[in-house]
């Protein structure tokens, strides 16, 4: 794209500059829809690029949820980088075959997006970058408004965010959707995708965007320009509480060596409300080992049994599937089940004998002489080129500094990442079986996430399929 640069006027060029540090980077992701808010993105970044000295892969995701359209979508995506030679990766989700229970199909998309680019990404070097503008914070302020966020919820949206240690850039934050489109058609861009589906009112998001703000705006003539005001006083008081309460936390436990596993219920009420949700938010964080962000129902309750810390008997607090909190003698602290030990090592000759007893779960091995007409990878059945695979595979738990390389990319990360991402507490981690060859490679941890291992390349291979499943 350089032999052929676009025009960038000074208000978008400073914009996009003001509050990110690019010269700290070395490749940027950028998520490339094909919409006009992640073509301007890519187009503005590219163009910056060489500036600042930062590689640019645009990376688009292919849901499988719109059929033809979204096909051609995809390869708009593909021919836009081929013509401004701006490298492109290319990954197809099965966002219908990976809802979890309870999850929507827009969480369950978002998930996976984040568990491919958190596969790909080199943690403290490498940045994701998103193409939020100036209207998407006006929506997700009322998105947030509904669930009953406080003012870090409310504006969520920043320039700068750290998301499970990944960087997460917002570089049109400042720009308006007007003022994107106007960009691309000054520089000769006028086909962008449009995704119909952002018209149809099925989700609350397009409900806002559709009915709710044009009704707001036309009625009341000021409205977007107060909203937007509001949304960044609301910011500053939020970065605000948000600096106290890390300050607060670091200087509560600056004086022991090893990080506490409990908090004192007393320090606790002692706070500010505004401060304590921080402050439990950050020392939940750092016990889990991944984000973690209390939804209100949980805050109330912790609060209310904080208050009544007085009480004799102890109080178990669930935070998710099978892990608690628990409030004890005026402690609170992550409970940890009676613990098991952890999965024997074993070898299994799954052509013998197809189904094992592991733990807690089964695993079954199948074979079929091609592939199935409706053969999908998900994370409890896996598949792999039978010639490839020996008779003899081994089944272990997991260890500190595990690690293999994750189906469709080709670089390692640890075993450890994908337990965080999939949030898999601490005490949980090691009763779940990795399947691994002779020469202990991982091939599979069961049930979250295969590796690139003998991948299946052409419909007449021979395959085995793996299924995991939890004993009843």
């Amino acid at each position: 794209m350089h032999n052929n640069r676009f025009c960038l006027n000074n208000k978008i060029f400073n914009s996009i500059e003001k509050h990110i540090d690019f010269s700290a980077l070395n490749i940027i992701y950028v998520g490339f829809s094909g919409g006009a808010d992640s073509t301007a993105l890519l187009v503005l970044l590219e163009e910056i690029s060489a500036k600042y000295k930062f590689k640019l892969t645009a990376v688009h995701f292919e849901h499988g949820l719109r059929g033809k359209e979204s096909i051609n979508d995809a390869l708009w995506c593909s021919d836009f980088c081929k013509k401004h030679k701006i490298n492109y990766l290319e990954f197809q989700l099965d966002v219908k075959g990976s809802l979890l229970s309870g999850e929507g199909i827009e969480a369950c998309a978002r998930r996976l997006r984040f568990e491919k680019l958190a596969s790909i990404i080199t943690l403290g070097k490498d940045a994701v970058a998103l193409g939020h503008h100036k209207d998407d914070k006006i929506e997700n302020m009322f998105l947030r408004l509904i669930r009953g966020s406080n003012s870090s919820g409310l504006t969520s949206l920043r320039h700068s965010t750290l998301l499970k240690g990944i960087k997460i850039l917002r570089p049109l934050l400042d720009l308006s959707k007007n003022e994107i489109e106007t960009f691309l058609t000054e520089n000769s861009i006028t086909d962008w995708r449009v995704d119909k589906t952002n018209n149809e009112n099925l989700y609350r998001r397009n409900i806002i965007r559709n009915k709710i703000l044009p009704e707001l705006y036309h009625s009341i003539t000021e409205s977007k320009a107060g909203i937007l005001r509001a949304e960044e006083a609301l910011k500053d008081d939020a970065e605000y509480l948000e600096l106290t309460s890390k300050d607060i936390y670091k200087e509560l436990f600056n004086s022991i060596a090893e990080f506490p596993k409990n908090i004192s219920a007393k320090t606790l009420l002692n706070m500010h409300a505004a401060i304590r949700v921080r402050v439990l938010r950050y020392w939940l964080t750092d016990l889990l080992g991944f984000e973690f962000i209390p939804n209100r129902d949980l805050l109330k309750r912790i609060d209310s049994e904080l208050k009544r810390h007085s009480i004799p008997e102890s109080i178990l607090i669930p935070l998710f599937k099978d892990t608690f909190l628990k409030l004890d003698k005026g402690s609170l602290f992550l409970f940890e089940p009676t613990s098991k030990p952890a999965l024997p090592a074993e070898a299994w000759n799954w052509n013998m004998n197809p189904k094992i007893q592991v733990g807690r779960y089964f695993i079954e091995a199948k074979i079929a002489k091609n592939i199935p007409a409706k053969m999908q990878n998900s994370n409890d059945c896996v598949y792999f080129d039978y010639s490839l695979l020996p008779d003899t595979l081994h089944i272990r738990p997991w260890k500190e500094g595990d690690k293999f390389i994750p189906f469709g990319t080709d670089k390692y990360i640890k075993v450890k990442r994908v337990f965080k991402n999939e949030k898999i507490a601490p005490d949980i981690r090691k009763h779940i079986p990795l399947l691994c060859m002779p020469d202990n490679t991982i091939i599979w941890v069961a049930g979250l996430k295969r590796s690139n291992f003998a991948g299946i390349s052409k419909s007449d291979t021979k395959i085995v399929f793996f299924t995991v499943y939890k004993k009843k």
